[in-house]
């Protein structure tokens, strides 16, 4: 009966993660920030840093495509993962905007200390 209890309890934790994901990676159109980076044209605008890189395996089938590899780059970028970030903030404090700012400071503050650490985060494992 426990074990039950448990395999109930996990299900219900993987369908909020699942849930607290697509809020995530939901894109919001109205949020459009000009990147200087490579951009591939879709139908609507949206803004690639947000995306994930299965989002441009959806969109962009043929991994030996110039779109699919743009799409990467752009993803892949240390711009889109700031983007994301504080994309977060935003979906994670939707209705209190002095909670957003302080989220996002926060994110700001720890990238900057990480930086002046010496932490590179592209660098790979030693």
């Amino acid at each position: 009966m426990g074990t039950m209890k448990n395999e109930k309890a996990l299900a219900v934790g993987w369908g909020l993660l699942t849930l607290t994901l697509a809020m995530v990676m939901a894109i919001d159109a109205s949020a459009q920030i000009v990147v200087p980076r490579p951009t591939v044209a879709v139908a609507h605008a949206e803004d690639m840093r947000l995306w994930s890189f299965g989002e441009c395996d959806r969109r962009f089938p043929y991994v030996d495509s110039d779109q699919h590899k743009d799409c990467v780059q752009v993803v892949g970028s240390a711009e889109a993962r700031d983007a994301r970030a504080l994309r977060v903030c935003e979906v994670s404090h939707d209705r209190d905007q002095t909670e957003i700012e302080r989220c996002k400071s926060a994110y700001n503050a720890n990238r900057e200390r990480a930086v002046q650490d010496g932490v590179v985060p592209d660098a790979p494992a030693m």
